[in-house]
């Protein structure tokens, strides 16, 4: 992996124009990316928790999933029983 300039700026930019100071995990994750780093594989599905079904699920292998709720009023997930 190399460094992304372009990747790194348009992240960072989206932070600033939500007016956020923080970066959610999957930015974080983004963000080493960008930098050229590795960051372990992960999913996003964005929108309505129900949105995530059992069809949704069965496309990915094995017998479990963990889902993280992402959300920048939420930083804590565990607080509020989001992971």
């Amino acid at each position: 992996m190399s460094f992304n300039k372009t990747a790194l700026e348009k992240l960072v930019s989206g932070v600033f124009r939500e007016n956020r100071n923080q970066l959610l995990e999957h930015e974080n994750y983004d963000l080493m990316e960008a930098a050229g780093l590795p960051s372990g594989s992960k999913v996003t599905i964005a929108g309505h928790p129900g949105d995530v079904t059992l069809g949704l699920l069965e496309k990915y292998p094995g017998d479990r999933s963990v889902l993280k709720i992402v959300s920048p009023v939420i930083m804590h997930k565990t607080d509020v029983g989001g992971v």
